[in-house]
């Protein structure tokens, strides 16, 4: 896969830093240096789980203890789905751990006592082998932000079951153009989307190939519902106008959020401790609260991903309406879709103007929203408050 960290004379531009290790033996890794691909990291033991965190001004990581909660949910998904890989990977666990270890697993600190040092070495390592990722205090704030959009990084937690091999990957973010982004809507089913399972990057590799300059993703929408979900590697989200008497509703509704969907973010997000909006946006942002609603699919039918948590605590500190029903290509064709936008750790919030339709050659031009735009602010203004300091 690799070459030892010694040989660092070779590094390349994308070259990632890998930490690697069975289960039994995690406090002494090796540390390798790769040139293969994201996906060909993952694929190289597809029986397993994975999840991708990111750097914020390098030395932190967001919503760390999102992605350990996310590593013992997944794992545990995984391995209950098929009762044979169930059976083994408990012979395997009792017999190199003891039976104790059988449960383990399932809680978060104990991929946090794990992968925490590791990140650190693996920070250390890539800044080490990559002399342009350098954190310089004295750069005005504009300039900072230039400098770190070209020295975040990637940090990629992989677990296998069969074997059992524990990897991390650290890989400098890459970002896409923001202007002009267009979103190809296409038939797909994830199956288990709860679990964020390897097999899935397999599974996607034919829709991946329409991705482009311009095309920034891919959306799947169910093949009999005509209901969109989520895509490739993001979560999806639509504004669409209230009608009359939601509207009313909306003014009168402190949240529109289901208290269940609200209390999952208070947890996982460490409370309620998103700022406000600032008062000179007030009246700006009552029309808009009043006017429209974000529509998404319900967190149990796609994988949550952090951005979505942080998006939709957003809407519930800010009272913004979230409709949890999947957007419909319905909706989008008689012009009820006002605004979108998708999210994941490496785009945030980035808002998507241009659709296409499956094979078809037309486009479906839907406009900016300013509701997308407040909250693609308040995330990017989030974004480190909600980040843990790791160096």
């Amino acid at each position: 896969m690799g070459t030892d960290s010694a040989t660092a004379s070779s590094v390349s531009a994308d070259t990632s830093v890998v930490i690697k290790s069975s289960w039994n033996d995690t406090e002494k890794p090796q540390i390798l240096l790769d040139d293969s691909s994201y996906d060909s990291f993952l694929l190289q033991y597809p029986n397993g789980i994975y999840t991708t965190a990111r750097t914020v001004d390098y030395t932190s990581i967001l919503a760390l203890e999102n992605h350990f909660i996310r590593i013992a949910k997944s794992l545990d998904l995984y391995i209950k789905d098929d009762q044979k890989r169930k059976s083994k990977f408990d012979s395997e666990i009792i017999r190199l751990l003891g039976e104790d270890s059988l449960s383990e697993y399932k809680e978060p600190g104990f991929w946090k006592a794990i992968f925490l040092p590791w990140i650190k070495m693996g920070l250390e390592k890539n800044r080490e082998i990559h002399s342009e990722v350098s954190i310089d205090s004295n750069v005005s704030s504009n300039d900072a932000s230039k400098l770190r959009k070209l020295q975040e990084a990637n940090v990629s937690f992989a677990v296998s079951i069969d074997p059992l091999i524990i990897r991390l990957r650290i890989s400098k973010l890459k970002f896409k153009g923001t202007d002009n982004q267009m979103v190809i809507l296409r038939k797909g089913v994830r199956h288990n989307p709860a679990s964020k399972q390897v097999s899935w990057v397999q599974e996607r590799k034919e829709l991946e190939k329409l991705l482009s300059s311009t095309v920034n993703e891919v959306v799947l929408y169910d093949p009999e519902s005509f209901m969109c979900t989520e895509g490739l590697s993001s979560n999806f989200f639509v504004v669409e106008r209230l009608s009359t008497h939601e509207s009313i509703q909306s003014c009168e509704s402190s949240s529109a959020n289901p208290s269940d969907v609200t209390g999952m973010l208070s947890n996982k997000l460490g409370g309620s401790n998103l700022r406000k909006p600032s008062p000179q946006n007030d009246e700006d942002l009552k029309t808009l609260i009043k006017n429209y609603q974000i529509v998404t699919s319900p967190p149990s039918d796609v994988l949550m991903g952090t951005i979505m948590q942080m998006v939709i605590k957003v809407c519930e500190e800010d009272n913004i309406t979230v409709s949890y029903k999947s957007p419909s290509i319905s909706s989008l064709q008689t012009g009820q879709w006002v605004g979108a936008f998708i999210t994941s750790t490496s785009r945030l919030v980035l808002p998507i103007e241009i659709f296409k339709l499956g094979d078809r050659s037309s486009f479906l031009n839907i406009g900016s929203s300013p509701l997308v735009k407040h909250i693609q602010k308040r995330i990017a203004n989030l974004v480190k408050e909600d980040s843990v300091k790791v160096l």
